[in-house]
């Protein structure tokens, strides 16, 4: 389905995020705006990979608890699974494939000045 991303964590699992899922993740990590979302992604935080990825598997179990996602972080990361910096360079394409920053052209890239708010 277009805007889902895979990881493997417990099982095959696809990030996807809604307008809803973007919007909480940003009053979660402080009422930020999309552009310290953005940086924040970029920049490998812990928050922002715990609450990022609480938030684009809601969409697959409601009932999903930051707990369970850090005992899932955990056991991915002790399996050699991938670092943080993996897991945020996975949220934030699926970020970008949400649409919340602007349409993307047919090469895939940002259309126009729409692309996600540069550093």
């Amino acid at each position: 389905m277009p805007g889902e991303i895979e990881i493997t964590l417990d099982q095959v699992r696809k990030v996807k995020f809604r307008f809803r899922d973007i919007e909480e993740l940003c009053r979660r990590l402080g009422n930020i705006t999309l552009v310290q979302l953005a940086e924040r992604a970029a920049g490998g935080d812990p928050q922002f990979v715990l609450w990022g990825l609480w938030a684009g598997l809601r969409h697959e179990d409601q009932r999903l608890t930051p707990n369970k996602v850090l005992e899932l972080l955990d056991k991915h990361l002790e399996s050699g699974g991938g670092g943080l910096v993996d897991i945020c360079s996975l949220l934030d394409s699926a970020l970008v494939q949400s649409g919340v920053f602007g349409k993307r052209s047919q090469d895939g890239g940002p259309k126009g000045g729409d692309g996600p708010p540069g550093p």
